[in-house]
C-alpha cells in the first residue's frame, strides 16, 4: 500500500488534488484503505473488471475447452496469455484432470524471454515490435540459464520459428521448463499464445516431440475457430 503523500508525489499532483481522486476512487471500489497502516490498496472493483475483461476475450471462449483437453492428454499445466506490449498476460491457466471449469483469470505477469508462451509470441511478433521490446527492455537473468543476451535471444526465436514452438529450458523457474506455440487470428497476426510447462524431465524428454505436436494441433485449432486458415502453397509447374 501507498500513502496519499506519495500517491500525490507519483502523479505530480498537489496533495488535496491527490485526495479529492483516491477518495472518488474509494467510493467506487478501486482502492481500498487498510485500516491499520491508513495506506490505500487496489479494491474489489478492480479485480471485477479483470474478471470482465478476461471473459470477454474471444480467443479465451475460443480456446477453454481445448486447454483443458490438452492438459488432460499431456498430464501437464496447460498456460494461454496475451501480449501486452512488454510481456506475456496469462488469461488461462488449465491443470491435468482439474474438475470443474478451465480457469480464466488475469495475471500473472511472465516475463517474454524466459517463458515458454513469452517466446512464442516474441517469435511471431511484426519486427518492428519486436524491435521495440529488445531496445526498451532489460534481459534480466531469472535462472542461469536466461537467455540474456540480445543477439542469442533473436537466434532463440529465429529457430522457434522455423521449428513451430519455442522451447524454454529452465529459463524462467530452475527444474520447470515449456513448449509454447503462436495462437493466430484472422489476419494471420499474434493474438494469443499457449503452452505447456512442468518438470523439465517431464518437458524435455521422450516425450517432447509428442507434447510439440499436441500443442501444435490445439493452437491450430483454436486459430481456425479465430478464422485462421494459411494459404496453401502454391503448385510448381
Amino acid at each position: 500500500g501507498i500513502g496519499v503523500t506519495e500517491i500525490a508525489d507519483s502523479l505530480e499532483l498537489n496533495k488535496g488534488t491527490a485526495w479529492g481522486i483516491i477518495t472518488t476512487l474509494e467510493q467506487l471500489g478501486m482502492l481500498r484503505q487498510d485500516p491499520i497502516t491508513k495506506k490505500y490498496q487496489l479494491g474489489p472493483k478492480v479485480y471485477d473488471l479483470g474478471l470482465i475483461f478476461s471473459n470477454s476475450l474471444p480467443v479465451n471462449h475460443m480456446a477453454a475447452e481445448s486447454a483443458q483437453q490438452l492438459a488432460d492428454q499431456s498430464n501437464l499445466t496447460v498456460w494461454m496469455g496475451i501480449w501486452d506490449g512488454e510481456s506475456i498476460l496469462v488469461t488461462i491457466n488449465a491443470l491435468p484432470k482439474a474438475r470443474g471449469k478451465t480457469a480464466t483469470q488475469i495475471g500473472p505477469k511472465l516475463g517474454a524471454h524466459c517463458s515458454a508462451i513469452g517466446k512464442a509470441a516474441l517469435a511471431w511478433l511484426p519486427p518492428e515490435d519486436l524491435k521495440i521490446f529488445l531496445d526498451r527492455t532489460d534481459l534480466d537473468a531469472y535462472t542461469p540459464s536466461t537467455i540474456i543476451d540480445r543477439h542469442e535471444l533473436i537466434k532463440d526465436l529465429e529457430d522457434t520459428r522455423l521449428r513451430g514452438y519455442s522451447i524454454s529450458r529452465q529459463e524462467a523457474v530452475i527444474g520447470q521448463s515449456g513448449l509454447g506455440a503462436p495462437i493466430l487470428d484472422a489476419q494471420g497476426g499474434l493474438a494469443a499464445a499457449i503452452g505447456i510447462a512442468g518438470r523439465s524431465s517431464m518437458v524435455l524428454g521422450d516425450r517432447l516431440e509428442e507434447l510439440a505436436e499436441m500443442m501444435l494441433s490445439v493452437a491450430s485449432e483454436i486459430s481456425e475457430r479465430l478464422g485462421y486458415f494459411p494459404k496453401p502453397l502454391a503448385k510448381s509447374r
